[in-house]
């Protein structure tokens, strides 16, 4: 889903600010335009225990994946909000010191390393 997501945002033309269901692999497309807007709670609870997993696997903790959704959702506000860092923020309910914080630990930080799965 990440690699369909990041294709998607690539092949955004610029000045665009959303991904159109016709930048999605035809496979996503049927089930995107029939998806009602959920609550990401209520979009957690649907997502797999499974994937839930590989996703923590990935990001190292929960502590880490909490980071990368916290990051995540300040880049789209930023995005959002045409790259007004301040408006982004306070969106947020945060500072925009607070943001520039986050924004230089978050490119300064390596990608997380994979903890290993019991028996490798």
């Amino acid at each position: 889903m990440e690699n369909v997501i990041e294709r998607a945002v690539t092949l955004t033309p610029d000045g665009k600010k959303c991904i159109t269901p016709d930048l999605l692999p035809a496979n996503l497309r049927a089930a995107s335009e029939a998806a009602p807007s959920l609550d990401v709670v209520e979009l957690l609870n649907r997502v797999e225990w499974g994937a839930l997993l590989k996703t923590l696997e990935h990001n190292g903790s929960l502590t880490g994946l909490l980071n990368h959704v916290e990051w995540t959702m300040t880049r789209r506000a930023i995005a959002e909000y045409g790259g007004n860092k301040s408006r982004a923020a306070k969106v947020l309910g945060r500072t925009y010191r607070w943001l520039r914080k986050l924004e230089s630990e978050m490119t300064d930080l390596k990608p997380p390393t994979p903890r290993p799965t019991p028996g490798s």
